[in-house]
């Protein structure tokens, strides 16, 4: 158990970067000494040797930057560079895999960051994935920064510095159903009033991060992950951590046509993160989370989603992170069909520890399978990184050596397993529709079939390009059998993929679809804009309650920004100078026009 005053402590030296780095069911707790033997005959997971040196407070994401076809490495964490057991240098860096050996992309072009995380995005829809990155640098810890680098052909540059948060998680969705990935930050932040935390949804346009101006408690030490629990084609807003007070939430918030609204509050939690999957297959979204409890307790539970919220959830053995990173993930590495769990962390004897978690007919079982138990700040992920159709795993973590030191390790355990893994089908019927009201694409298709995860457990990839120049306009992953964009007058091609509990695509099925947007120019009734001309803000006059959505064209016609609207105000100090038209989407389907000028 960590008391407050310990808990203090370790957040003030974390700030300053000066420390060294059984079956479950019906709400059952499996102590570690209780951890029952795999089911499976012998240990499956395997060190790899690795080059990857030795990140202290550090985050991992993984993704295909390259575009080979294998899964590669960013990661941002602290270093010891002069071999003396304490972190010293702060590093962001990208292991490209080449047949199964991770090598260090050769740039220097990325600014070293520690105490926060990096996230793989394709944030200009261009094919290939971009580098997101926040954190603190030891140049100067009290300078939070966020970066965005953009991947051209295997070659990255910086493209835009925000103000950055530490102790923070990242997290990409199209909340705003435009087509392309907008974040959620959460984390501490500096600003003129001290120390403070935000939780942030940055807006995409057109591959430049804008704060969205959504209000969300702030929360650091912990996560915020968007998903659509309810099935309804908005993206909705999970969120735990402690506040600016010190107390400790877990939230959903459900994302309506008026904004998130606060839809469940569970008990609090921090010092841990959350991992979201449907774990049983049923069809919709569950999730597990670690980390300290209301009573500074070190806790997991799993909470399933059953119709409207979350039931109580079942009890898993309780470790915690000293961090928000990305401590805990879903993945099938049996081959069975049925996600099973990984986390990393410290238990409540304070060593360190590596829990997996089998998901069986029962439940979820604790086995052991070779895995290393590593703690302190760690981070983790479930990869195939061979191409068998295996699902590996990664851990950054912490260990004491024999000499008592506590050093930090990057590995990679090659999952062995002799289970084959067929690939999905693709969905055998694809329909996409537009609606003419609000230039809304609906995109539907039937579930797929796998071998061993059921169709209910499915989920799919959708991608659709612009037909005359192949320009990307979504691609992304759906959990479910729909979606729509918002899209103008154009030709589109779009494909849709199935996706198993292992992470295994199938063959694409695709389709064609035209949007022909009819606009009808209504003269502005009670609505105006002021100021015009502007500089950076634009704000809509009148009842703005029944308007949906704002579109801006420049004075050749393209559309520069589309989003819904939360608020009388618009964000133009990105806009170039210039004349610009300004179309409003109500709810009930009217369309207004007006003009105005950006200084």
């Amino acid at each position: 158990m960590v008391t407050p005053t310990k808990t203090t402590v370790l957040g003030i030296l974390f700030l300053l970067c000066s420390v060294f780095t059984t079956t479950l069911h019906a709400h059952r707790t499996v102590s570690p000494n209780e951890a029952p033997a795999s089911l499976l005959i012998d240990s499956i997971f395997v060190e790899l040797p690795s080059s990857i040196p030795s990140y202290s407070f550090s985050s991992i994401s993984i993704g295909d930057y390259d575009n080979d076809g294998d899964q590669d490495i960013a990661i941002g964490g602290a270093l010891d560079g002069d071999n003396d057991t304490f972190a010293d240098s702060s590093a962001v860096d990208i292991y490209q895999n080449i047949d199964g050996v991770f090598t260090r992309l050769a740039t220097d072009v990325f600014y070293g960051l520690h105490a926060g995380t990096v996230k793989w995005i394709d944030i200009d829809l261009d094919g290939d994935l971009d580098l997101l990155t926040c954190g603190q640098n030891y140049v100067d810890i009290f300078d939070y920064r966020l970066y965005v680098y953009r991947n051209n052909d295997g070659e990255f540059e910086e493209s835009q510095l925000l103000s950055g948060a530490i102790f923070s998680s990242m997290n990409t969705g199209d909340y705003d159903l435009d087509g392309d990935l907008d974040l959620l930050l959460s984390g501490a932040i500096q600003s003129t009033g001290g120390a403070s935390v935000v939780t942030r949804i940055y807006n995409n346009n057109a591959g430049i991060l804008e704060d969205s101006g959504i209000s969300l408690p702030g929360v650091q030490n912990g996560d915020a992950q968007f998903t659509d629990f309810n099935q309804d084609g908005f993206l909705d807003v999970l969120l735990m951590g402690t506040d600016d007070v010190g107390n400790y939430l877990l939230h959903y918030y459900q994302q309506t046509s008026t904004g998130f609204t606060l839809a469940q509050e569970m008990d609090g939690m921090y010092l841990g993160g959350m991992a979201i999957a449907d774990y049983d297959n049923d069809g919709d979204q569950d999730f597990a989370i670690m980390g300290d409890d209301l009573n500074d307790d070190y806790a997991a539970f799993l909470y399933t989603f059953a119709g409207l919220q979350f039931g109580d959830p079942d009890t898993l053995v309780g470790i915690d992170n000293s961090s928000g990173y990305s401590p805990i993930d879903w993945g099938d590495y049996d081959n069975d069909g049925r996600r099973d769990l990984v986390m990393s962390g410290n238990d409540f004897d304070f060593e360190d520890r590596t829990f997996l978690y089998q998901n069986t007919e029962q439940g979820l079982m604790m086995v052991s399978e070779g895995l290393r138990d590593l703690g302190g700040k760690t981070a983790l992920g479930f990869a195939d990184f061979d191409g068998d159709n295996e699902l590996d795993i990664v851990i950054s973590g912490s260990f004491f050596t024999d000499d008592f030191d506590y050093l930090a390790t990057v590995i990679v355990h090659e999952n062995t397993v002799e289970v084959l893994n067929a690939p999905p089908t693709a969905p055998a019927t694809i329909v996409a529709e537009f609606n003419t009201s609000l230039d809304t694409v609906n995109f539907e298709w039937a579930a797929g079939t796998d071998d061993t995860t059921p169709a209910a457990g499915l989920y799919y990839w959708l991608q659709v390009n612009r037909s005359s120049d192949g320009q990307l306009v979504a691609d992304y992953p759906v959990y479910g059998t729909s979606w729509a964009i918002q899209l103008p007058a154009d030709e589109y091609d779009w494909n849709v993929r199935s996706v198993d509990a292992a992470d295994v695509f199938s063959l694409p099925q695709s389709g064609l679809v035209t949007v022909t947007s009819v606009e009808t120019v209504t003269a502005l009734k009670s609505w105006d804009v002021f100021p015009n001309p502007t500089q950076n803000w634009l704000s809509l006059a009148g009842d703005v309650s029944d308007i949906l959505q704002i579109e801006l064209f420049n004075s050749a016609g393209q559309l520069v920004r589309r989003e819904r609207l939360f608020d009388r105000d618009v964000q133009v100090a990105h806009l170039p100078s210039g004349q610009y038209r300004l179309r409003i989407l109500t709810r009930s389907g009217d369309q207004y026009f007006t003009t105005f000028v950006k200084n």
